[in-house]
Formats: C-alpha cells, sequence, structure tokens
C-alpha cells in the first residue's frame, strides 16, 4: 500500500489504481465510473453526518463501510466483484448517469434540432 494522499492529480491515481479507500471524499464518486473496487472507512460516521453532512447515506451507495481496521479488512476479504458491479450499475442507473459512449453524438443531434428550429 502506498500513501498517495498529496499527489497532484486525483484524476491520473484513478486511471492507475486497483481500488480505493477513502473516508467521506467525493472522490469516491468520480472513482465509481471506473467500476474499480471502492471501500469507505467511516470511523465517525454520525459525527461527521451531523457536522458536515454527506451526499447520500453511506448506507445507499455501493461501496462496504467500515467503521474500524477490522471492519475494513474484512470487506477487503469478503469482496465479490460480481455484487459489487451490479449496485454500481444499479446506483449510477438510479442517478441517472449514462456513460455509453454517445454523449457527443446526442449533444451534436440537440445543437442542430435547436439549429433547425431558429432557421423555421
Amino acid at each position: 500500500m502506498v500513501d498517495v494522499s498529496c499527489y497532484p492529480d486525483i484524476q491520473e491515481l484513478m486511471v492507475f489504481t486497483d481500488a480505493m479507500i477513502t473516508d467521506y471524499s467525493s472522490c469516491i464518486f468520480d472513482f465509481i465510473l471506473t467500476y474499480k473496487p471502492g471501500f469507505i472507512y467511516a470511523v465517525n460516521e454520525q459525527g461527521y453526518d451531523s457536522e458536515r453532512g454527506l451526499y447520500y447515506p453511506l448506507s445507499a451507495t455501493p461501496f462496504s463501510i467500515a467503521h474500524s481496521n477490522t471492519e475494513l479488512e474484512q470487506n477487503i476479504r469478503d469482496f465479490n466483484p460480481v455484487e459489487y458491479h451490479d449496485k454500481v450499475v444499479q446506483f449510477l442507473t438510479e442517478k441517472g448517469c449514462i456513460d455509453d459512449g454517445k454523449a457527443s453524438e446526442r449533444v451534436v443531434q440537440l445543437i442542430t434540432k435547436l439549429f433547425r428550429r431558429l432557421e423555421e
């Protein structure tokens, strides 16, 4: 394991890493798009949530949640890639994330449609 907490570009790390262990950082929601394993280490989940708030309840995410080192180790040992992938797909679908490689095509179609309306 390597501590990369001071690495200047998290996007580069996401490409090269095999898994992510993070606390309450929102970077996990960028990392989810890689479909690589993500684990949340939330030692003080309730305190953090009441003090700063969370985007989603951690239990509503596809990530396993650990409140201690022992739980984190167990979550890593028990990791099921098929189950995780299914949870990621479900989470992204519920949030309206469409990553089918055709976003630019849809934008061009929309712009073309809008220009045609202006010409009418």
